[in-house]
């Protein structure tokens, strides 16, 4: 007559082995997505370097931009008076490397306009420099309530086209250090890694 073994298993023991199973399995996850974040933020970050310091600035005569910028430049901002002209060229080959122009411009007495604009004319981008007292108030606060009562030494009111975006930019002065922080016109800030790339590129 055959015998039978039988192995009698704990529930206690049970539980705590699918517990175990369910924290490794959590903390291999968890260190997954930290490995994919850390990854993804050394290539943003690499990709945003190199992008914004391979671009080259060159002042240039009005004689040696193309005519359809100059007429774009006269058509959007008739009342503007240009004081300088650049190109922007990458200084490494890369994919739509295309040089850009811009216009540095007086418009109602005021100085600190700049427009951007490809080769065939199409405007880019137009930012505005704007002083620290004129930085909404609750953009201010912001920044002295997050950065340890720190001063905004100025700003800029940036307008990207297409799709049309406006985000201010605030250069501030925390604890020695120069930091740029990037919000809508309603006064929320803007994550760094949310950008537009033409933030980086060419402005």
């Amino acid at each position: 007559m055959d015998t039978i073994t039988t192995f009698t298993v704990n529930p206690l023991t049970t539980r705590y082995l699918i517990l175990l199973i369910i924290v490794i399995s959590l903390k291999i996850s968890v260190m997954k997505n930290i490995l994919y974040i850390a990854v993804s933020l050394f290539f943003f970050t690499q990709i945003t370097f190199a992008q914004y310091s391979s671009i080259g600035r060159e002042d240039i005569k009005t004689s040696e931009v193309p005519e359809l910028v100059t007429n774009a430049q006269r058509n959007k901002f008739n009342d503007g008076f240009v004081t300088k002209w650049n190109v922007h060229k990458e200084s490494d080959k890369v994919e739509n490397d295309a040089p850009y122009y811009m216009a540095t411009f007086k418009k109602k007495g005021r100085y600190g306009n700049y427009a951007y604009y490809t080769e065939e004319g199409a405007l880019l981008a137009y930012s505005l420099f704007v002083d620290s007292f004129e930085v909404p108030a609750n953009i201010r606060e912001y920044c002295f309530r997050n950065y340890n009562n720190a001063k905004i030494k100025a700003a800029e009111l940036i307008d990207l086209e297409n799709p049309q975006r406006f985000i201010y930019r605030v250069r501030l002065n925390a604890d020695g250090q120069l930091t740029y922080l990037y919000f809508d016109t309603n006064g929320n800030p803007i994550d760094k890694f949310k950008l537009p790339r033409e933030i980086f590129l060419f402005i």
